[in-house]
């Protein structure tokens, strides 16, 4: 979940388009007949965020216009229809997809996709159904902006000499998450119950994201079990319908939790990178492809060279 692109990716995408290289990628991704992507994001802000980010967050306008090059390559597809029909001879397509209860789904999001007539699937908590704050990592960044990196995570007890590293570490330590509990900054969970139901409302297919949004395979059998099932009813019961559909928090899986999902009722369940190892026909093991927060270009050249090397989370 914890991404940056190095300041070197602005100069590539220059250099790349001296070379033609946005155009070549572009015809790469237009001949990839039959390729499914699905694309994942996160945050999405009215303009740049500040300079300590740990979720990966992009401005609404660049969001925009990312969405657009996506349908100019190929098709945007809701996640079902991506599901349920494979075009093998048809031009690529593209399903969205947002994790998290943020509230710049409902803010941000929705008006975007309902100007360019596309729809999403969100993966969410359901927080705010149990008056639970903003996630650990939301807590963080705000403790990091009060204290700056090298106090924070000296007072957490950790060692990082980053923002990134700091999430990484508390991602990996429950003592030091329960440190940021206690010391970050409290605010309420950014994503309403009325911004759940607007989703709903503009359309919006809505899957599971476990209330307290903790990595999965660091959990003992019983734990992991209660995760998938804490919270889902509730949120099931806002949303006016089931849901089928999981995302992993944190993208991360392995071979255990992936046979607890399934015991758990769900038909199809989603990491955060493009393909996983041996998860070949794995319904509950599926990829998904993270635009960033970068230019059109190096979005055409990154999505050009995923399609050309491997067949990307069908």
């Amino acid at each position: 979940m914890w991404r940056r692109v190095s300041r070197a990716a602005s100069s590539v995408v220059r250099t790349a388009r001296r070379r033609g290289a946005v155009r070549d990628a572009a015809e790469t991704i237009r001949r990839s007949r039959g390729a499914s992507v699905v694309v994942v994001y996160h945050r999405v802000a009215e303009r740049a965020t500040p300079r300590y980010e740990i979720v990966p967050t992009v401005p609404r306008e660049l969001f925009r216009r990312q969405l657009e090059v996506f349908g100019e390559l190929g098709l945007v597809v809701p996640l079902g229809e991506l599901l349920a029909d494979h075009a093998p001879e048809g031009p690529p397509r593209f399903a969205l997809t947002f994790d998290d209860d943020l509230g710049s789904h409902a803010d941000q999001v929705v008006p975007v996709l309902r100007d360019l007539g596309l729809a999403a699937t969100f993966f969410l908590s359901g927080r705010a159904l149990h008056g639970l704050g903003g996630y650990w990592f939301e807590r963080l960044e705000a403790m990091i902006l009060e204290r700056g990196v090298a106090a924070s995570a000296t007072a957490i007890g950790v060692s990082a000499d980053s923002d990134l590293a700091l999430a990484r570490a508390c991602e990996h330590e429950p003592r030091a998450r329960a440190e940021v509990e206690r010391l970050a900054p409290s605010a309420p969970c950014s994503l309403t119950e009325d911004g759940i139901r607007a989703l709903g409302a503009a359309g919006a297919t809505i899957g599971f994201h476990t209330l307290h949004h903790e990595v999965l395979p660091a959990l003992d059998d019983r734990a992991a079990r209660l995760a998938l099932t804490d919270g889902r009813r509730e949120l099931e019961a806002v949303v006016g319908a089931p849901m089928p559909w999981f995302a992993y928090p944190h993208g991360k899986v392995d071979a255990r939790i992936a046979a607890l999902v399934r015991d758990a009722g769900f038909t199809d369940a989603w990491t955060t990178t493009p393909a996983e190892p041996g998860s070949d026909g794995d319904r509950c093991v599926r990829g998904r492809w993270d635009p960033l927060p970068v230019s059109t270009d190096h979005v055409i050249i990154r999505l050009g060279a995923l399609l050309a090397s491997a067949d990307p989370s069908r």
